[in-house]
């Protein structure tokens, strides 16, 4: 199992980590946690979606044992501009000006929402899951969650709408 599934992990792990090392102990910890709990593992279902799980657990450890706050908007922006690109679809001309925009939007909030944008929409966390960790009920995170969406949204708008000869701080 280990050779089947340890080049994809560390290529899953390695996507949310800058550190080779911290890439490698993940992974190896995260096969180590799939052993000892295998007797929790449904064999109806695939193993490797549940050694991911098991990983993106231990990787959400490792942010909060650290506090790290990653620069949660290149990765965001990286994955929305390689989708498009992936989809074959033309760049539109504004398509940069509006990643840029939301890479500024996402800089202004403070650390502990760029962190909560980070573990829902990059390391896709369940909401679930997040309210659990945060000790707040699914509904008011969902509130937090589309709030933040329409702060960011109003800042583009502002920024988008400033020519570049314009653009202070919006």
């Amino acid at each position: 199992l280990v050779q089947v599934h340890q080049a994809k992990l560390r290529g899953f792990a390695a996507r949310y980590l800058d550190d080779s090392n911290d890439v490698y102990d993940i992974v190896q910890d995260a096969f180590v946690d799939a052993y000892r709990h295998l007797d929790r593992f449904d064999l109806s279902r695939q193993f490797g979606p549940w050694l991911r799980a098991i990983c993106k657990n231990r990787i959400l450890n490792l942010f909060r044992s650290r506090r790290v706050r990653r620069d949660v908007n290149l990765t965001i922006i990286d994955d929305a501009l390689a989708d498009q690109v992936q989809s074959e679809e033309a760049v539109d001309e504004n398509f940069v000006d509006r990643l840029v925009a939301m890479r500024h939007c996402i800089q202004k909030l403070p650390d502990s929402q760029k962190e909560l944008i980070e573990l829902r929409y990059n390391v896709r966390v369940s909401v679930k899951d997040l309210a659990e960790t945060m000790n707040v009920s699914a509904a008011a995170l969902s509130m937090q969650l589309m709030r933040m969406r329409h702060s960011i949204k109003r800042c583009m708008q502002l920024r988008l709408s400033l020519k570049p000869s314009e653009e202070t701080e919006p």
